[in-house]
């Protein structure tokens, strides 16, 4: 069956992914985990976005380059001072003496300090123990993970660390993975191979200004074909 045909920037953008991984090693100017994806939209000639809206027309990227799980869409949810109360009555010290909640909670079981995600009634949640915390519509995650992620580029890497302490990445494989399943997303959640991750804490101690670094919605690289109904290869390195 043929696709959707492409347009002329879609066509130079897949051929720019494709020279992209030819093109051997690149320098990484900072170590951030985000620094491979700066490269990739400073050679493709993207604005950097954090909208609710895909990277490059009808696509979003996404870089992979180990085995941390791939940053889907942040999206804090009800009610609104929930942050709060998990900074204020779930928080711990970090290392500069902020009250701080970095978390990962999952529906496959309750983390070690109490928490687990739940689908229930067309909502998800996390609860503490038997307390729901804070809440998002189910119908709310399929609306902004399709407008979102309706269509993916998933470009996997490796990155090296020199003996300099310099770093640098190289583009090996390239997969698009089209139309996107919103209800494989949500049944995703409740299985627990897509995780949230809340990361929040007090501007200074012991003040009302919070710190918040978006809730983030969270999967690994290997699960997310699930969420999509096909999957093609751009680009594959010979192994």
């Amino acid at each position: 069956m043929k696709g959707r045909p492409k347009s002329r920037a879609e066509k130079r953008l897949f051929e720019g992914l494709k020279d992209l991984c030819a093109s051997g090693e690149w320098e990484m100017s900072n170590g951030g985990t985000g620094a491979p994806g700066h490269i990739i939209e400073e050679v493709l000639g993207i604005e950097a976005n954090n909208s609710t809206l895909p990277d490059a027309e009808r696509w979003e990227l996404k870089f992979h380059g180990k085995s941390s799980p791939i940053t889907l869409f942040h999206k804090n949810g009800e009610p609104r001072d929930a942050i709060h109360f998990l900074v204020r009555n779930h928080g711990w010290r970090n290392e500069n003496g902020l009250l701080s909640f970095r978390h990962t909670v999952t529906a496959s079981g309750y983390s070690s300090r109490d928490f687990r995600v739940g689908v229930e009634n067309d909502r998800v949640f996390v609860k503490h123990k038997r307390t729901k915390i804070v809440y998002w519509e189910a119908e709310d995650l399929r609306s902004t993970a399709s407008q979102k992620l309706r269509n993916m580029i998933l470009i996997i890497g490796r990155t090296r660390r020199k003996p300099n302490g310099g770093r640098t990445v190289v583009f090996q494989s390239v997969y698009a993975l089209e139309k996107f399943k919103p209800n494989a997303f949500i049944n995703e959640i409740a299985a627990g191979s897509v995780v949230i991750d809340f990361d929040a804490r007090e501007s200074k101690p012991g003040s009302g200004g919070l710190r918040d670094h978006g809730t983030k919605f969270r999967v690994k690289a290997k699960d997310l074909p699930r969420f999509y109904s096909q999957k093609r290869t751009v680009f594959e390195q010979e192994k």
